[in-house]
């Protein structure tokens, strides 16, 4: 099993790749005219007079339906790669995390029409953007419960990967 900074120094080494392809996409993006950037929200409120709502609910939303975000939209291009070198300690502690049993929590997200707005969440949603863009055919995942109280309360990680995965699951213990 990988220590926390062996997961960490992997992270890093993800990051790094991705600024990369975030920085000569925006060099492209640049020499043909094209935008690359995601879309601000309040922008988006503003153009088509959309109002905030209290409603919440848990579910899946596609990745390609992620179109901008509250707030960080200048951090991440369109397809969700990190643009700071600064952003690399937490994306890479975030990415460390990820692997760790317990998964990944819920991002928090506003609806336009079709189109989705990271609220909270911006650095899991880049990730799991970059995995997706490297063409990940396999998920790895920790088999460790959290015990069936707990499981039966909030529910586990690895049943949900393993009911709603469209790929391969290896279960490592």
């Amino acid at each position: 099993m990988m220590s926390f900074s062996e997961h960490r120094n992997q992270a890093v080494y993800h990051f790094r790749r991705a600024w990369s392809r975030a920085y000569l996409a925006d060099i492209l993006a640049r020499l043909t005219g094209r935008s690359n950037d995601l879309i601000a929200f309040e922008e988006a409120c503003r153009s088509l007079k959309g109002q905030v709502s209290s409603q919440r609910e848990l579910r899946e939303i596609p990745l390609d339906a992620i179109v901008g975000s509250v707030g960080r939209y200048t951090d991440f291009t369109r397809q969700f790669l990190p643009r700071r070198c600064s952003d690399e300690d937490r994306w890479s502690h975030v990415m460390a995390v990820m692997d760790d049993p317990p998964g990944t929590p819920p991002i928090h997200v506003y609806q336009i029409g079709a189109a989705y707005f990271v609220l909270d969440g911006n650095h899991r949603v880049s990730i799991i953007a970059t995995a997706r863009e490297r063409g990940c055919d396999l998920i790895l995942i920790g088999g460790y419960g959290h015990g069936p109280l707990l499981e039966a309360m909030i529910g586990g990680t690895l049943d949900e990967v393993l009911r709603t995965s469209e790929r391969p699951v290896l279960i490592c213990q």
